[in-house]
């Protein structure tokens, strides 16, 4: 469920729909059955469901500045209850921490001719952390190929990620003229 939800997220047009707490259509009034739409802070959606066999389900994504939360709840008695607990303790406890290189003066150096490059990642990373520990952050450059011809596919070094002086990840860092 939680992998179906993901990716049909992705779908500007379901996304729309399930993101709608409440309509006119069709000379009729809809209204979602997904009562944390309108009340959780981020609620995007997205699936309600019961069954004499499955219970109470829901499936929820949150989009919030302190990070996403994609929660399945299956064979509950009370889905939103169990699905804000989740989410509260979620967001009580982690925060999504996205690390990417903007194009500034602390990401570039220069060659060993003197041209300049600027650093970057293939992709941003998404790292969970405690909220405690986004204070704590350590962003490191470890250049290893100064030349001046580079490839652009090549990485040119590695970018340290320490949280509290200790090392947690280490991500291939490419150059760019």
């Amino acid at each position: 469920m939680a992998i179906i939800a993901r990716e049909a997220i992705k779908n500007p047009i379901f996304a729309k729909i399930v993101g709608t707490s409440e309509t006119y259509m069709a000379g009729h009034w809809i209204e979602s059955t997904n009562e944390l739409l309108s009340v959780y802070p981020g609620m995007v959606g997205v699936k309600t469901g019961t069954t004499d066999l499955a219970g109470q389900c829901l499936v929820t994504i949150v989009k919030q500045d302190r990070g996403n939360n994609l929660t399945v709840v299956l064979g509950s008695e009370d889905r939103f209850r169990d699905t804000r607990v989740m989410l509260d303790y979620a967001y009580a406890n982690f925060a999504e921490l996205k690390i990417d290189l903007p194009d500034s003066g602390v990401n570039r150096y220069r060659d060993s001719e003197g041209n300049w490059h600027t650093l970057s990642l293939a992709e941003p990373i998404h790292i969970l952390v405690s909220p405690w520990q986004l204070e704590g952050i350590g962003l490191y450059h470890q250049l290893d190929d100064l030349s001046p011809n580079l490839n652009p596919d090549e990485p040119v070094g590695m970018l340290q990620i320490s949280l509290s002086g200790k090392l947690v990840r280490e991500v291939a860092l490419y150059a760019r003229p």
